[in-house]
């Protein structure tokens, strides 16, 4: 069950730390599987766009990471994930594999891998982390990126992206207390023809109505700026 309260509670990632940390004894495993799947479906044109492995080298710090406090209810999480470092030595080891298989496939929908900016605190980690973005850039076929920064940010970021005159995808944004808001967000990558998936839809389980630092600070209530999501569960707007 979800732990109440808290944002996106009980997510994981996939593959998780015991494939990331030893990746010898699982390669023939999610060899397998990513070329089965991919396989099945490399010449169906139900399939746009292939995202290979999202966000790899999230250190997670707040939630699953080892920094700061948690709420009671997730007491729990902390110090579950892998130091930042490890993480992403790790997790760009996995991402060279698994772009390759991904093209063994013969595909003919393009591939990607999303990039985004998100700290750790640890400098050697995101050093590696800002050279595997710069690696990502240089071998999808597709731009995709996270921005959940107001207007001017993203801004700057698409204008970044642009140069390397491929098409773009903002896969993530809309946290309407970063001001990351569908106006005039969602305008401006339609203007620039920024294809845009927003984060959310219907208030429910993974209970992204409220904020990320929900994992740190206690919201007894429902927030009166939802973070995420369009819908109340009965269909009803959160605002017209």
């Amino acid at each position: 069950a979800p732990r109440p309260r808290v944002h996106n509670s009980r997510w994981v990632q996939s593959p998780g730390a015991e494939a990331l940390t030893n990746l010898e004894a699982h390669e023939a495993r999610l060899h397998s599987y990513v070329q089965a799947v991919i396989g099945r479906f490399a010449k169906d044109n139900r399939v746009v766009i292939w995202d290979l492995f999202n966000e790899p080298d999230n250190g997670n710090v707040n939630n699953y990471g080892y920094v700061g406090d948690r709420v009671a209810v997730a007491a729990d999480a902390k110090g579950t994930e892998l130091r930042p470092l490890h993480k992403a030595v790790a997790a760009r080891a996995m991402l060279e594999k698994v772009i390759l298989w991904a093209r063994q496939m013969s595909v003919s929908q393009p591939l990607t891998i999303p990039v985004y900016n998100d700290r750790t605190g640890d400098a050697a980690a995101d050093e590696v982390r800002a050279n595997t973005s710069n690696w990502t850039l240089g071998v999808v076929d597709v731009i995709s990126f996270h921005n959940y920064q107001p207007l001017h940010g993203i801004s700057r970021r698409v204008e970044q992206l642009q140069k390397f005159g491929r098409p773009l995808v903002c896969s993530e944004y809309m946290a309407r207390d970063t001001g990351s808001t569908f106006d005039p967000v969602l305008g401006f990558l339609e203007g620039n023809a920024v294809w845009a998936i927003n984060w959310g839809f219907v208030s429910g389980r993974s209970q992204t109505i409220f904020p990320w630092n929900s994992w740190n600070l206690l919201y007894p209530a429902e927030p009166n700026l939802w973070h995420h999501d369009v819908l109340h569960s009965n269909g009803t707007p959160y605002s017209a």
